[in-house]
């Protein structure tokens, strides 16, 4: 290529091309999955294995430990458990990531995870803002509202 005009072209995009696949790989490399078990859980844990669960999730009023929640997570709670909320909410989903309340557990069958308003949630049992490009998704609960 001795033209420098089509280098420079070539170039350009070589680096469009290298952005693009950057931004793809960063949207779903870093994501994790992690394990909420109200009964042998704890929210000091870095609930990323069924041996370390958190005890609540982040997003729960209850939930006490440092773990954020990014886009293209999954969330699996065990399908034994209850968890009774009060408060404002109950749980505040974060946007493109995945919920799940019936892969992690030893119940079975079993509808799912239950989320109970322990007394009047003001805002809601279950709110949520969704990701622009990514769906959140809630499945596999049994929620009472009361």
């Amino acid at each position: 290529m001795s033209n420098p005009l089509l280098r420079t072209l070539s170039m350009m995009k070589l680096q469009i091309t290298l952005s693009m696949l950057s931004l793809i790989l960063s949207s779903t490399a870093y994501a994790a999955t992690y394990y909420v078990d109200q009964t042998s859980g704890n929210d000091s844990n870095n609930g990323s294995s069924p041996s370390t669960p958190w005890r609540n999730s982040p997003g729960m009023a209850a939930f006490s430990g440092s773990g954020v929640l990014s886009h293209g997570d999954t969330v699996l709670f065990d399908n034994c458990d209850t968890w009774r909320t009060t408060g404002t909410q109950g749980i505040w989903l974060v946007g493109g990531v995945t919920y799940d309340g019936n892969v992690f557990g030893s119940c079975s069958p079993q509808y799912g995870a239950t989320i109970q308003a322990a007394s009047a949630n003001d805002a809601g049992v279950v709110r949520f803002r969704d990701h622009a490009t990514i769906a959140t998704i809630f499945r596999n609960f049994v929620v009472d509202a009361n």
